[in-house]
């Protein structure tokens, strides 16, 4: 009989143990003449907690499924660890029967804890009989070698589950743990993402308040230009200031027409050899793609009409309500792309230079036509003079006698940008007066 029993205790995996157990627990039912036979184990993690494993001959799980040391009868015997015997109503096996044929009203439960080395209970194995007598043979030598046995085999079974319970809490963990690198990973890929966003916001901010300084200058520059006389100067003044900001070969500002261009101002460095010619032929393809962008736009010298010279070249355009009103052009040695602010600010600048132009014919114009009454109620001719050729040639005839002082006060004004200009009073009493200004031209009213 031993023998068969001790059969039953062979390692099985998790998925046979309740087969195992049935087997087993059915054996010694019948062994004992038992109706019913339980089978509770230690937790794998401790010796304070025991759950319900296995049983047989009952109609539904059995109460309780669990229980603590030295709770209730089942928790009394483990904390005794001892054979306990007592009488309970027959519905803590799940009814008020046992067979078909008997119905009782109340059952007597024997708990025996199953002990290991050093008195560890590893399980309790309870039987439910119809009597109050406890079977005298289990307390036989042989019936204690085999729950001692039956102890070993449920401590092997627990340490295998509690491995096995660390090895799942150690997978948890580590999937936890690859979560929270994974986490972890894109928290630092958008947190590096949200540092370049914010390291080219502070470059595009930085950009753009270099590019809007450096405007605010030359728009003060053109700003000082209300006099037409010195307009010249400022003109050339605001190209030369564009041209070293950026790193230009050239800077030119260009009055376009139908199918070309007029040069009004160009500025170069001096070790370069491209001479803005006087005349741009633009491609209509060019002006056609700037009318309808209204944006700078980048050209190659054959779009502008040049055949020598930066092979690049960013064009700011001017317009008026009439259209195209000027043109800034601006070379470069190489091609590079146009970034956004830098369009933006060579927008700025061509409208802050071709509205100081504007403005400045628009005075002229007005001079003149004062000018035109004045001579026209005081009887003084007018006439329009050219100081191109000054001071190697006078633009007019001085009286001979006065001719150095003459030539010394007409170069000091030319100058100085004077607006007027009159004789010095030291000369011969000559009734005459100069109005300076525009492009190396003025008007010249002298009076009988």
């Amino acid at each position: 009989m031993w023998q068969e029993l001790e059969e039953f205790l062979v390692p099985v995996s998790e998925e046979e143990l309740p087969f195992l157990w049935q087997r087993l627990l059915a054996h010694l039912s019948r062994l004992l003449q038992a109706p019913a036979s339980l089978l509770y184990i230690a937790d794998p993690a401790g010796y304070t907690h025991f759950r319900y494993e296995a049983g047989v001959g009952l109609a539904h799980s059995p109460q309780p499924t669990a229980f603590a040391c030295g709770e209730g009868f089942l928790g009394q015997a483990v904390y005794e660890k001892a054979l306990l015997v007592q009488t309970f109503p027959a519905a803590v096996l799940g009814a008020s029967w046992l067979s078909a044929l008997v119905e009782v009203e109340e059952v007597t439960l024997v708990a025996i804890p199953l002990l290991f080395y050093q008195g560890q209970v590893e399980g309790l194995w309870v039987i439910a009989s119809t009597t109050a007598e406890v079977p005298s043979f289990l307390k036989q030598s042989d019936w204690k070698a085999f729950l001692e046995k039956w102890a070993a085999y449920l401590h092997s079974l627990r340490s295998r589950r509690y491995i096995q319970a660390l090895l799942e809490q150690t997978q948890v963990q580590n999937q936890e743990l690859l979560t929270r690198e994974e986490e972890l990973r894109q928290n630092l890929e958008e947190l590096a993402v949200t540092q370049e966003e914010m390291r080219r916001a502070q470059q595009l901010l930085a950009e753009r308040a270099r590019w809007q300084e450096f405007a605010i200058d030359l728009f003060t520059i053109m700003a000082g230009s209300a006099v037409p006389a010195r307009f010249d100067s400022v003109a050339r003044i605001f190209l030369a200031q564009l041209g070293q900001y950026v790193g230009a070969q050239a800077c030119a500002a260009l009055l376009p027409t139908e199918e070309s261009a007029t040069l009004l101002y160009a500025w170069k460095p001096r070790k370069v050899e491209f001479e803005p010619p006087a005349r741009w032929p633009l491609s209509a393809h060019l002006l056609t793609t700037m009318a309808s962008q209204r944006a700078c736009t980048t050209a190659t010298p054959r779009e502008v009409g040049l055949e020598a010279g930066p092979a690049h070249w960013v064009l700011a355009p001017y317009f008026t309500p009439k259209g195209l009103g000027g043109l800034l052009a601006v070379g470069f040695v190489e091609i590079a792309p146009l970034e956004p602010e830098a369009a933006r600010a060579y927008s700025w600048l061509a409208i802050a230079f071709f509205s100081a132009y504007e403005r400045i014919k628009t005075q002229i114009a007005q001079y003149t036509q004062l000018i035109q009454v004045i001579a026209q109620l005081t009887g003084a001719s007018l006439q329009e003079v050219n100081f191109s050729g000054f001071p190697a040639q006078l633009p007019w005839s001085p009286p001979e006698a006065d001719q150095v002082a003459y030539w010394e006060s007409l170069q000091k004004a030319l100058e100085n940008r004077e607006a007027f200009w009159v004789p010095p009073p030291k000369l011969s009493p000559v009734r005459e007066l100069v109005v300076l200004g525009g492009k190396e031209t003025g008007l010249r009213l002298t009076w009988p």
